[in-house]
């Protein structure tokens, strides 16, 4: 039986959206992330603590969810009346 790894789900999730951050190195420089490659932005996750890795994440999955609420809310609504129009 395979076991799913939950912390490289999350890595690859938050690779998947993650655009660029406000995140800055012990020195306080900004860490970019535009531009960079996934193995690079990994190595940047990779550098951070728990904390952060998890906030990040939660951040990402709230969004996921909220985005899958308005597709579905959307698809829901396709113009069709909820009611029969008399004939």
């Amino acid at each position: 039986e395979q076991q799913i790894d939950r912390v490289r789900v999350g890595w690859s999730k938050i690779i998947g959206y993650l655009i660029d951050w406000s995140a800055t190195d012990p020195q306080g420089q900004p860490i970019a992330l535009f531009g960079k490659t996934e193995d690079e932005i990994g190595s940047a996750l990779d550098a951070l603590p728990v904390e952060a890795f998890r906030e990040i994440l939660g951040a990402v999955e709230t969004h996921e969810a909220e985005t899958d609420k308005e597709l579905a809310a959307a698809k829901n609504d396709q113009g069709t009346p909820s009611e029969s129009v008399a004939i």
